[in-house]
């Protein structure tokens, strides 16, 4: 979900390409994200994927490209472009670029339709620290992964609590995790307790999974087929 500078972009896409190709989609809220994740990725994959693009043209600013023009409708949801790439050997993946916010784009997506849902919160690293995901918003996108990601996938949320807006968010995020349903939920928290930043002395960041065990619609027809 989240899009960052590229290097989780691209490792997601390494992890499809060993499990066979399929649909990733990537997101982010700055326009500056977008672009640098592109560029890292366009680097990393030359000359063993050819890379089709439908995306907006060149001849306007990143900002405008990314809010105003072609919009595509991928599985239920807009793409602000998308890219169709092809490997030496055939294998094919769909790479779904979205700016704006990852809440807005897992409503849009249709239910049980992915098998991992990945978000890296906090600020965009080497950016501005002032834009920053927040609590309420965190919480409702996990919300709408959690209807998104089918029966045995997992959602995966860094958590950065080392500053302000991200101690509310880690608290948050952890209060609705405990929530879960365990027939339905398996949810971990690994966190370090004796590591923090030499120099801030904040924490280390912490690793929020959950992983979906069943799917709540089958479940309520199995239950309603055994009456």
């Amino acid at each position: 979900a989240t899009a960052g500078n590229g290097r989780d972009t691209l490792r997601l896409l390494e992890c499809l390409a060993l499990s066979g190709g399929g649909v990733l989609w990537a997101c982010d809220v700055q326009a500056d994200a977008i672009s640098s994740a592109q560029a890292q990725l366009r680097a990393a994959l030359e000359g063993v994927w050819q890379i089709s693009l439908e995306e907006p043209r060149r001849d306007a600013d990143i900002e405008a490209q990314l809010t105003q023009s072609v919009f595509r409708r991928e599985g239920g949801a807009l793409a602000t472009a998308r890219w169709r790439l092809r490997r030496f050997d055939g294998l094919c993946i769909e790479l779904c670029w979205r700016h704006g916010c990852h809440q807005e784009l897992l409503t849009e997506l249709p239910a049980s339709c992915a098998q991992l849902v990945v978000f890296n919160l906090g600020y965009l690293p080497g950016g501005n620290k002032s834009v920053v995901t927040t609590a309420t918003t965190s919480v409702s996108a996990v919300r709408a992964a959690e209807r998104v990601i089918c029966a045995g996938g997992s959602i995966s949320a860094m958590l950065y609590s080392g500053h302000e807006e991200g101690a509310l968010e880690s608290q948050a995020l952890l209060s609705h995790a405990r929530k879960a349903p365990q027939s339905s939920w398996s949810v971990y928290h690994h966190s370090w307790l004796n590591q923090r930043s030499k120099r801030t002395g904040t924490p280390a960041p912490s690793l929020l999974l959950l992983q979906r065990l069943h799917d709540a619609a089958q479940d309520k027809e199995r239950s309603e087929g055994a009456r």
